[in-house]
């Protein structure tokens, strides 16, 4: 669920795989041994959109180089799910630049979520747009990897493969666009290395390649904040919302924050997600700012992602950021704690694409199984008659969005926070 957001949505979300089902994965699977001659290559077919891999011929142990994504081809796309894959036994991942693509997306005002770090053999890349799609070619991102000391000779893939490709304008219907993934392959030998810059076709790097995640100096004085989910109760077969709330550590701390990136771990045989969470004071600030929220709490049992990124102004509230919907089952036995573990995987500023981190403290909730009592009879039995009219107690009505400040939209697979639960959360008069 950001751009130089190192790790998001994936919005957003704890950057976890959400594509397909079973576990999620940790790591791709390493090449076992690299190769003695790379596979003949892979051309895309009339009318499929070509993802390439462009990287050096050789390199040496311990050098750092250069891998280019690439997409060329006629499309229109507003959803782009996919990854650069490569055997993290012999590479390291380094950094990334932005390309062609990913400018657009930002000029577009789309959502991107690129995350080289959380899944080691993997760069994993989200995009979704809400309006205006995607369409030009040229470079998605340049990959800066490191080679192994001890790395083995041979030829060893860099191998995009692509998850979600689909044009998916609101109110229509989502198409899935034809695409063909063409890997290129990188020598390590005993032969003559080239030292120099890789040749990189149109559009040539004008920037120096990042070695480091940029440091900047940060936004706001030293402090930090607390997340915190709050401690309930609750009876077997109960609804019951538990707050997440956002409190300064030091007094009088200020942030100011682009994006976040959090998850919440829960026992789903117990604990079930009964909706959409319910917006608090600084998720509806999110809102009235324009900033894109992507929601997850179906593809992974257990699993609650919440990912914003703010593409203008940054939010700043403190208070309750939202209220998550459980239900408990009926079978959980009174006296059961159930824990809700919360983890907080990013939490920047990025005031002009370069992320500061903003320190930050978590807190786990919990909620506690007690018992409902006896069930009231038809006749409740009093010594005296009951002469007064009986006082009936105000409902209480737990907090709830205003309405009309939100719509509830579907995007396939969005980012890297993809699945049936995703959904984005936006101002209606967008």
């Amino acid at each position: 669920f950001y751009d130089e957001c190192y790790d998001m949505y994936e919005i957003w979300i704890d950057q976890v795989e959400f594509w397909g089902e079973g576990d999620t994965p940790v790591t791709n699977p390493p090449t076992e041994a690299p190769i003695t001659e790379p596979p003949a290559p892979v051309t895309p077919a009339p009318g499929e959109v070509g993802f390439y891999a462009e990287a050096p011929e050789t390199v040496e142990a311990g050098q750092e180089f250069e891998v280019v994504l690439r997409v060329e081809g006629e499309y229109e796309a507003h959803t782009l799910n996919m990854k650069l894959n490569y055997d993290p036994a012999a590479f390291e991942f380094v950094s990334y630049t932005r390309g062609d693509v990913i400018d657009q997306v930002i000029d577009l005002e789309g959502t991107r979520i690129i995350d080289g770090t959380t899944i080691p053999g993997s760069v994993s890349i989200g995009i979704i747009m809400p309006t205006d799609p995607i369409s030009v070619e040229g470079s998605i991102i340049t990959v800066t990897f490191r080679a192994a000391d001890d790395i083995a000779e041979g030829y060893y893939a860099f191998e995009p493969t692509v998850q979600e490709f689909t044009y998916f304008p609101i109110g229509g219907e989502e198409t899935p666009i034809p695409f063909c993934c063409v890997p290129d392959y990188v020598r390590v030998g005993s032969e003559p290395i080239v030292t120099e810059t890789p040749i990189i076709t149109e559009p040539p790097v004008t920037e120096p390649p990042v070695t480091e995640p940029p440091v900047t100096e940060p936004p706001v004085e030293e402090g930090g904040v607390i997340f915190a989910l709050e401690d309930v109760e609750a009876v077997p077969g109960a609804d019951v919302q538990v707050a997440l709330n956002l409190t300064p550590a030091q007094a009088e701390y200020l942030y100011a924050a682009h994006g976040l990136n959090l998850a919440v771990e829960f026992d789903s045989d117990a604990l079930t997600i009964a909706g959409d969470p319910t917006p608090g004071a600084v998720m509806q600030q999110m809102i009235d700012l324009n900033g894109t929220i992507v929601v997850d709490y179906e593809t992974i049992p257990g699993h609650f992602a919440f990912g914003v990124m703010m593409p203008e102004e940054a939010f700043t509230g403190y208070g309750v950021v939202l209220y998550i919907n459980f239900h408990v089952a009926e079978d959980v036995e009174p006296g059961t704690v159930l824990p809700l573990a919360l983890t907080v995987e990013e939490f920047v500023n990025m005031p002009e694409f370069e992320a500061t981190d903003i320190p930050f403290e978590t807190v786990d909730g919990s909620i506690t199984i007690i018992d409902g009592g006896a069930p009231i009879t038809d006749e409740p039995i009093t010594d005296e008659p009951i002469t007064d009219e009986p006082v009936t107690p105000e409902p209480t009505t737990p907090p709830t969005p205003p309405t009309g400040t939100i719509a509830l939209v579907g995007a396939g697979i969005a980012a890297i926070v993809a699945g049936a639960g995703v959904v984005l959360f936006r101002k209606k008069e967008d």
